[in-house]
């Protein structure tokens, strides 16, 4: 069982990719008309994990997407689906708890040294360079996947496209932190509002930015 180390009233769910069109909704089915069979799995397998978690909250409801493929949430509910080759999951949140969510899992190893200069910035690469193998490449898969997450979580709130060297990664005793290295509207701008976290699997890395609402940044 895959635990993350989500605050209260933020629930998670994984699970294989053995998942088939019978966990939709109709209304979700009709979306799947022309998905080839590796991409109906991955699709019902994601649906599957964000089910789980809006049972949890108590709400049973078809989670349709936009013409850019973001999943549409239930009113008063945020949330984010991923999967890898081998694992899907979803984390969702009522939006009274938690502003914003991106998932990510990436299966460790597949980043190769020559998309470094594409994915990371001169930071970034400097410490990928000073890192030694195998940790390399699971330290190349957590930034390139926590820039995922990242993306998830603010693109249904600014609606903004940002390239992989627009926000930058650093570690600091095992914890990851993220700067936004372009301008993002309200309520994305205090990066201390990010919630960051990872699980490292054996084959495979989850990773997950949370948005706290910023009165609970102002309390604590």
């Amino acid at each position: 069982m895959i635990n993350l180390s989500l605050p209260e009233g933020v629930h998670s769910s994984f699970s294989d990719l053995s998942h088939t069109i019978d966990v939709l909704f109709e209304s979700e089915k009709h979306i799947t008309q022309d998905y080839d069979p590796k991409r109906l799995q991955e699709f019902c397998s994601g649906r599957y994990c964000a089910h789980q978690c809006l049972d949890r909250l108590d709400t049973r409801k078809p989670i349709l997407k936009t013409k850019e493929g973001v999943p549409i949430w239930p009113k008063a509910v945020t949330g984010s689906i991923s999967h890898s080759t081998k694992l899907s999951g979803a984390i969702a949140s009522s939006t009274n708890t938690i502003e914003g969510i991106g998932l990510d899992i990436e299966t460790i190893g597949r980043i190769s040294p020559d998309m470094w200069a594409i994915l990371y910035t001169n930071n970034e690469i400097d410490l990928l360079k000073r890192t030694a193998m195998p940790e390399v490449d699971f330290l190349s898969t957590l930034i390139f996947s926590m820039k995922e997450a990242f993306y998830k979580m603010q693109f249904p709130i600014s609606g903004l496209f940002m390239d992989f060297q627009d926000c930058e990664i650093t570690l600091l005793n095992e914890k990851c932190h993220i700067q936004p290295l372009v301008s993002l509207c309200s309520p994305l701008t205090d990066p201390a509002q990010y919630d960051i976290g990872y699980l490292r699997l054996e084959t495979e890395v989850i990773t997950y930015v949370l948005l706290r609402p910023l009165e609970e940044i102002r309390i604590s």
